[in-house]
């Protein structure tokens, strides 16, 4: 029972990527393309899968036979199709279709074969060629039988292999033509580098070409004699289908990169991390975007954050943009957002009291890392993360001193987070511009 679930893998993963993509991607400028592509071989591969199984009547034989000839011969056409469009990044023209001619004759040929030479005879045919494999067709020399074994069932298996074939070699060319390398793909994978989604789709499409390949050439025989090669066989073109499916998502992109594959699930996220991931989002929108969409976002968010939106669309003001948008993100969060998280260590918890605390201890505390606690600190505060927490300390240490007249600076220094007194004198006048002792002397004068 398992074995025969896992036959008909692939298939369920075609109509499942047909639906992800109806939700996910209908307005990517390849969704029919790649949704009719998806449903044509996942009927096939369907069909396909009926073969393997212990038993199948005549009927449904016949029905398999019929729309294995349509689908089938479809599949190539529309994986070329498919790459061709993301090459040229425009409507295919309708000299490409041409293709439609050749699983229209397949199909058409077929019905009137079997109209000729009568449908209980092909059933019969079918039956055995079903149960005993391919000699079948021995017991049927010079008959309308034989005539219907070659020009259905042994053309189709041939045009299926010039298909792949010419597939193959289209890829190959398209490679060399693009000067696409395969160490590419490991860039890709293992250290997350942009490449051209061509090469990527290029890559995987070849490799599922090959295991398809090897799908149609095996006969019943083979699945009879080893009945692990119909599983494993399903397996591979069910993993190599995965990543092409899910990398057509972004068929608006001409590159990509395993971070743009994670950030495509966007919501994707614990609450407590979610202005990490939003954060995230407007860097690589900033990387993808053109001086016209930076101009809209920034008019809109001119009226959130103030007129202070830089008016120039230049790519040396990418870094003005973030802080506008992480400002306007910032100032909409409810409270059980990161900004207002972090305000809460710092104002009512006083951390940075602790003189031992550290851009660690944050993230930690804040369950993210200490890469976004400094971007959230600068973005927001426009200061460095030892900055604030300085000129938290100081600000503490100016309040203590006016409630603590007669104290001495080494108790104050030890009150405001500092380990020594010269520090604390150090950071004081850093901060402020002049010593404790000139600044408690302006406070006397005042009262």
């Amino acid at each position: 029972m398992l074995l025969t679930q896992i036959i008909f893998l692939p298939a369920a993963a075609c109509l499942f990527w047909m639906l992800f993509h109806l939700l996910t991607a209908s307005r990517t400028p390849t969704f029919w393309l790649f949704f009719v592509f998806l449903a044509t071989t996942g009927i096939y591969l369907y069909t396909e899968a009926c073969y393997a199984l212990p038993q199948l009547s005549a009927r449904a034989l016949i029905t398999n036979s019929l729309i294995a000839q349509l689908t089938g011969s479809s599949v190539l056409p529309l994986a070329w199709l498919y790459l061709e469009r993301l090459k040229n990044r425009e409507k295919n023209g309708w000299a490409r279709m041409l293709w439609v001619i050749l699983p229209v004759f397949l199909f058409a040929s077929t019905g009137m074969v079997l109209a000729m030479t009568g449908r209980e005879a092909i059933e019969d045919f079918l039956q055995l060629l079903y149960t005993q494999g391919y000699k079948a067709a021995d017991a049927y020399a010079g008959t309308n039988v034989s005539f219907y074994y070659t020009s259905c069932i042994a053309l189709f298996r041939c045009v299926l292999a010039a298909e792949m074939i010419s597939f193959l070699t289209y890829v190959v060319i398209l490679y060399r033509q693009r000067h696409f390398r395969l160490k590419d793909i490991g860039a890709f994978l293992f250290r997350g580098e942009k490449i051209p989604l061509l090469a990527l789709q290029c890559f995987y499409a070849f490799l599922a070409a090959l295991f398809f390949l090897s799908r149609i050439l095996l006969l019943r025989s083979h699945f009879l004699a080893h009945p692990w090669i119909a599983p494993l066989t399903s397996v591979l073109i069910t993993l190599l289908l995965t990543p092409l499916c899910l990398n057509a998502l972004f068929s608006a992109e001409d590159y990509l990169s395993l971070r743009d594959i994670r950030l495509a699930f966007r919501y994707n996220y614990r609450r407590e991390n979610k202005a990490e991931i939003q954060e995230k989002m407007i860097d690589n929108w900033l990387e993808n975007s053109d001086e016209e969409s930076a101009n809209l976002l920034k008019t809109k968010l001119a009226g959130q954050i103030g007129p202070t939106v830089p008016k120039t669309g230049e790519a040396a003001d990418r870094v003005s943009v973030a802080k506008d948008i992480f400002a306007a993100m910032s100032a909409s969060q409810d409270e059980d957002s990161m900004l207002s998280r972090f305000e809460n260590l710092m104002l009512k918890e006083q951390v940075f009291l602790q003189p031992q605390f550290s851009l660690k201890d944050v993230a930690e505390r804040l369950h993210t890392n200490k890469t976004y606690v400094s971007k959230l600190v600068n973005n927001t505060f426009n200061l460095g993360f030892p900055e604030l927490i300085n000129t938290l300390r100081i600000d503490f240490a100016e309040q203590y001193i006016l409630r603590h007249r007669n104290a001495k600076q080494s108790e104050i220094a030890a009150a405001s987070g500092f380990l020594s007194v010269s520090s604390f004198n150090n950071t004081f006048k850093k901060v402020t511009g002049i010593t404790p002792k000139v600044w408690i002397a302006s406070k006397d004068m005042h009262l």
